[in-house]
């Protein structure tokens, strides 16, 4: 038996990152602040200790320069398919099954401060479900797990919209496929999100100052400025 966790992020790239951001920011914070949230995802994801767990980084293109992120050694670095994000998830779905993958959950890159406990959770639940999911508060969904291929996972979805998670469940339910869902949480990709990720963190500082996400700490903007500014402080 093995388990597959994957990471789906786009690769780091002068206005093509974060543009939900800007304004307020500029397209070079927000690939800053895009960098930062992939590399402090992988860290972060990268201390869930499983018998047999590979982990994979899924880019939407290949890296420009290598050095344009950092990626642990645990981590292999793929491209992901070509087409829109269901094309994309089901070919890295269907591919992981083939070669007998039999649990496989899948992540974003824009959830820095998830508990862990939520991924051991979502793996538990596919030695009992076909399905996991976890929504995200923004209407879509932050995790997808399965233990077997089913295409219908990624058919007729309005992917980008507010609705992705309602009609994934809603396939699920109709196919009589076993599925659970996890606790909600939220994606970085609108103002308000910056303002709940920053109020994490300073929560972290004092709590568990080890689950602080230190990049994005770094350079992650302050509320206070009339306009976003980074604090370089911690």
């Amino acid at each position: 038996m093995s388990e597959l966790l994957a990471v789906f992020a786009r690769a780091p790239e002068l206005g093509r990152v974060k543009t939900r951001l800007c304004p307020p920011l500029t397209n070079e914070q927000a690939l800053e602040l895009h960098t930062a949230l992939v590399a402090d995802s992988l860290d972060h994801f990268g201390r869930v200790e499983r018998p047999d767990l590979e982990r994979g980084l899924f880019l939407s293109q290949p890296l420009l320069d290598p050095q344009d992120l950092t990626v642990p050694e645990a981590w292999t670095v793929s491209v992901q398919a070509d087409g829109d994000l269901g094309r994309r998830l089901a070919s890295l779905f269907h591919s992981a099954f083939q070669r007998n993958v039999t649990r496989l959950v899948v992540l974003g890159s824009d959830s820095p401060t998830l508990p862990l406990e939520v991924i051991h959770e979502a793996f538990d639940e596919l030695g009992r479900r076909k399905v996991v999911v976890g929504p995200a508060e923004d209407g879509g969904y932050y995790l997808l797990g399965a233990s077997a291929w089913i295409p219908e996972l990624f058919q007729n979805i309005e992917w980008g919209t507010a609705e992705v998670f309602s009609q994934t469940t809603a396939v699920l339910t109709g196919q009589k496929l076993d599925f659970t869902t996890l606790i909600r949480w939220y994606d970085v990709d609108r103002g308000k999100d910056l303002e709940k990720l920053r109020q994490e963190i300073d929560y972290l500082k004092r709590a568990a100052p080890e689950l602080v996400p230190v990049r994005v700490a770094s350079v992650l903007p302050s509320s206070e400025a009339p306009e976003y500014t980074f604090d370089r402080d911690f």
